[in-house]
């Protein structure tokens, strides 16, 4: 095989669209597969992350066989029936010679001798090329994106340098905000034959001619002895091959493997979404390999590198491990107490309503002694607050509150309000969250009371609050939804916060059943609930 260096880089997937670049290195082939699928679909939500991995498998695995053009183009037949447009790149070397194809917005490039030449792009990258490598030839194959961000006297320069060409190139392209649907594979050659350049190249049919019938029956004859001369080598050799076969497939999936965890802890910090992926994909190609194999050694072996795989995901990502303590056990506060939900006041208590008796149950958290506040009435208390010693909670008749010596309705119900989720204060100002309507409503602390309620949403601002899990009122208002979503607004409208470097375990950047939501000091905290973890995130998203 001629000897080569292969490096790639990618952006940064979002979900609608996921790029990937792998290399292909095994005993006598080397080469790569550099694939972008885009969900065009307006309704459908697709894992892009899971079937992008899994196709990769395939792809690699296609590019290594025997008529693999055809191979590919099922692949890509198959990714089609699922509404995805897929842009797709595969070459291979073997025995000095380099095999290209491509589909959708790709191109390839060669640096030879100081000159940049670009090979191709889809229309003709679709009717393949193939050729033989010179000593020091750089090969790019990448989607077309790279075209639009990196001039052609800047990737010149970078392919010009070799080996180190990924290197140069990437701080070029993350400059760039856009780059989903980017992904490069760079092939560096060490051979040091010189042969003939790259030419076009199409794949050859065979075609199956009827032998006359006297060289059929000698044939025929001849055949036959060989073919009992081959049974008993294949009876002697079997066993022998069996076994290299098994090894040579192992070890095969375990360079792939070591080579996933390597890069995922070398890009872990600038480009953690991609650092996600590899370990996604090494533990998808060892648990298809468990599942298959009855090599018990190899099975144990790969079982290991699973460990392996768990251990840099949690050094990748942070993830600790932490243990869980009881604070108190619901029957010690009181015998009826059964609640999902509580309330903190911010100065160490936290609150719990028992509705059977209808009164605020808390708990000191440094010397656990109790509080108690009975609401008086026969009205339930729903959605509540608590803030320096006080209380705000919703009741039939609208806002009551509960002081040191009177409880009182200090906002009268209003006949717009649908199903209420939720009331926060923030200054003197009441916020209720109307679910039904798809408002937050706002009622400014004046001196004797609160005044009219007012939309806190700017105009125009429409909301669909039914799934709002919970919020935060702490002059911007954040919402968490049960579909995933955190969400940031100043006054009134959407500010700017987004998600980045999550490990996340479904959709994109989405939270995986989230349940609860707080904010202190410019830290997030968000209880996910399907992940069975706490994500903490810096006031930007980070």
């Amino acid at each position: 095989m001629t000897k080569m260096t292969i490096k790639n880089v990618v952006g940064n997937s979002t979900t609608k669209i996921w790029s990937q670049a792998q290399q292909i290195m095994e005993e006598d082939l080397g080469g790569g597969v550099v694939l972008t699928l885009v969900n065009e679909s307006e309704g459908d939500l697709l894992d892009l992350a899971s079937i992008g991995s899994s196709t990769l498998v395939k792809l690699q695995e296609c590019v290594a066989g025997d008529d693999w053009v055809e191979a590919v183009k099922q692949e890509i037949k198959e990714l089609e029936e699922k509404s995805l447009k897929i842009d797709v790149i595969c070459c291979r070397t073997r025995l000095n010679r380099v095999e290209v194809w491509g589909s959708g917005r790709v191109c390839a490039y060669l640096m030879r001798e100081g000159k940049l030449a670009k090979l191709g792009e889809g229309g003709v990258l679709s009717e393949g090329m193939v050729g033989e490598l010179k000593a020091r030839d750089t090969l790019m194959i990448a989607t077309e994106k790279i075209e639009q961000i990196v001039s052609q006297s800047d990737l010149a320069s970078a392919m010009n340098e070799g080996e180190q060409a990924a290197e140069v190139l990437a701080p070029i392209v993350h400059k760039s905000a856009d780059i989903s649907d980017l992904a490069i594979l760079v092939l560096n050659s060490n051979n040091e034959q010189i042969v003939s350049p790259i030419s076009r190249w199409k794949m050859p049919k065979l075609s199956i001619k009827r032998m006359r019938e006297e060289p059929r029956k000698f044939n025929m004859v001849v055949g036959g002895g060989i073919i009992a001369l081959l049974l008993v080598l294949v009876g002697v050799g079997a066993v022998y091959k069996f076994k290299k076969n098994a090894k040579d497939e192992y070890y095969t999936h375990k360079t792939n493997v070591e080579s996933m965890i390597g890069e995922a802890r070398e890009v872990g910090e600038a480009n953690p979404e991609r650092a996600r992926v590899l370990l996604a994909q090494g533990r998808e190609i060892l648990d298809a390999y468990i599942a298959s194999s009855s090599q018990e050694s190899f099975i144990r072996d790969a079982q290991e590198l699973l460990v392996t795989i768990d251990q840099q995901q949690q050094e990748i990502f942070k993830v600790k491990g932490v243990e869980l303590t009881t604070t108190v056990e619901l029957k010690v506060l009181d015998l009826a107490l059964d609640e999902e939900h509580f309330e903190s006041d911010a100065e160490g208590n936290i609150f719990f309503f028992e509705e059977q008796q209808n009164k605020l149950i808390g708990m000191n958290l440094k010397d656990k002694s109790r509080i108690e506040k009975k609401i008086e009435g026969e009205e339930k208390l729903g959605a509540y607050t608590i803030s320096k010693g006080e209380y705000w909670g919703v009741v039939g008749e609208g806002v009551l509150h509960i002081g040191e010596s009177e409880q009182k309705i200090v906002i009268e119900r209003d006949e717009t309000w649908g199903e209420i989720g939720g009331i926060g204060r923030f200054g003197n100002n009441i916020y209720i969250l109307d679910r039904e309507n798809g408002e937050i409503w706002k009622y400014v602390g004046i001196d004797d009371g609160y005044a009219e309620r007012r939309r806190w949403l700017g105009k125009g601002i429409v909301l669909d609050l039914s799934k709002v899990v919970d919020w935060v009122v702490e002059g911007d208002i954040w919402l968490l939804t049960s579909s995933g979503k955190l969400e940031r607004y100043s006054r009134g409208v959407p500010a700017k916060f987004e998600i980045t470097g999550f490990p996340s375990v479904g959709e994109g950047t989405k939270l995986s059943d989230p349940g609860a939501l707080v904010v202190v000091d410019e830290k997030i905290y968000v209880l996910e609930r399907g992940a069975s973890r706490v994500v903490v995130l810096g006031s930007g998203g980070e």
